[in-house]
C-alpha cells in the first residue's frame, strides 16, 4: 500500500483512493487522474515482421531488423496528446520496413540525415533498404487526435524517408 497527501493505492486490491472517491467501489462520482504516463508491459520489444500497435503499446520502445519488408501500424491517436513510440533499428539489411499511420493521421516533424535535416510529411516513415545504419531511430509522438510528431535520426543520408502512401 502506498499513501501520500490523502491519495492512497493499495496494490493488492487494485483500489485507488483520492480524496475520499475510491476507484472500484464508487458509481456515482468520476475520478480523474491527469499526469498518468502510460508505459508499456514490455520495452524494447524486437519487431521483425509486420505489426499492429495499440493505445496500450505508448510508451514502448522497439527495436527494428531489416530481415524483410513489413509494416508496422499505429494505431489512429484519438486519445490526442501524448501517445508515445520509440523505434531503433538494431540489424541493418537490405529489406526496407515502414511504419504507417493509420485513418486520417499524418506525420509532421524533423529527420535529421547525416549533415542535413528533411521534414517529415505523409503517412509512412521507412527504414531505407541499404541506407539505414545501425542505431537509426525514429521517435513518435501524437500532439493531437490527426497528427503525430516524428523526431528521426539517420547517419547516413536517406537512411530514414518519409512519404504519403
Amino acid at each position: 500500500m502506498a499513501s501520500r497527501a490523502g491519495k492512497t493505492l493499495d496494490y493488492k486490491t487494485k483500489i485507488l483512493r483520492v480524496g475520499g472517491i475510491e476507484s472500484g467501489s464508487r458509481t456515482d462520482e468520476t475520478l480523474t487522474l491527469e499526469g498518468i504516463r502510460s508505459v508499456a508491459a514490455d520495452t524494447a520489444v524486437a519487431i521483425t515482421g509486420a505489426t499492429s500497435l495499440t493505445l496500450k503499446d505508448s510508451g514502448g520502445c522497439f527495436s527494428v531488423a531489416q530481415s524483410s519488408t513489413y509494416d508496422i501500424n499505429l494505431p489512429d491517436p484519438t486519445e490526442g496528446p501524448g501517445l508515445s513510440y520509440t523505434f531503433y533499428l538494431t540489424a541493418p539489411g537490405s529489406f526496407a520496413p515502414t511504419i504507417t499511420c493509420t485513418g486520417a493521421a499524418t506525420f509532421v516533424g524533423s529527420i535529421i540525415l547525416d549533415a542535413s535535416v528533411v521534414v517529415a510529411t505523409g503517412n509512412t516513415l521507412t527504414f531505407a533498404s541499404g541506407a539505414a545504419l545501425l542505431g537509426d531511430n525514429i521517435e513518435i509522438t501524437s500532439i493531437s487526435t490527426s497528427l503525430y510528431l516524428v523526431r528521426a535520426v539517420s547517419s547516413a543520408a536517406a537512411g530514414i524517408t518519409s512519404t504519403t502512401v
